[in-house]
């Protein structure tokens, strides 16, 4: 009896895994046809992240290694953007943002070479401000990102300072801390 009945579980069992199961569809074509069906409208401008000047775009691929705004002094606010480039050469990507921002009204101020091998320009407009460049293949010996390759930095007038003798500037002055420094 006992024989009988373990015969009937192995045939059951032998049966069972003969059968041909259908073949389920596989899981990674699921979020292709999810993907394809997402509306692709372009994001509203004011909501998109560039740690980059406004009119200014960089044609290689780069990482953000740092990006902050800081008071000068005076009291005008600026910004930095220190970006590790992925491809190609810092001094030539330096160039490239420079013609954009002599396109955009900006002109060039003649600057100094230090002789510590980075690229350094430099742009103003009335409105705007200045703009520092700051290029160079030395990454340092621990970049953010392992595939860096070169560094630009990018330096930019976010609000002017405020005017001496108004309210604005003795508060700006007294909030901005003494260790505030433009550097």
């Amino acid at each position: 009896m006992i024989r009988k009945f373990v015969v009937l579980v192995l045939l059951m069992f032998l049966a069972a895994c003969s059968r041909e199961q259908p073949v389920a569809p596989l899981e990674a074509e699921a979020p292709a046809a999810a993907a394809a069906s997402v509306d692709t409208a372009p994001v509203p401008q004011g909501f998109v992240y560039s740690p980059l000047p406004e009119g200014v775009s960089i044609a290689t691929p780069f990482h953000v290694r740092n990006d902050r705004i800081y008071s000068t002094r005076t009291g005008a606010m600026r910004r930095r953007s220190n970006l590790e480039l992925l491809e190609g050469d810092a001094a030539a990507a330096a160039v490239a943002v420079g013609s954009q921002l002599q396109a955009g009204g900006f002109r060039s101020i003649e600057i100094e070479d230090k002789g510590d091998g980075m690229t350094r320009l430099a742009f103003i407009k009335k409105a705007a401000g200045r703009v520092n460049l700051r290029a160079g293949s030395d990454v340092g010996a621990k970049p953010a990102n392992p595939l860096a390759q070169g560094l630009l930095s990018i330096d930019w007038q976010v609000s002017a300072a405020p005017a001496a003798g108004s309210d604005d500037a003795a508060e700006s002055v007294e909030g901005s801390g003494a260790g505030a420094t433009e550097g």
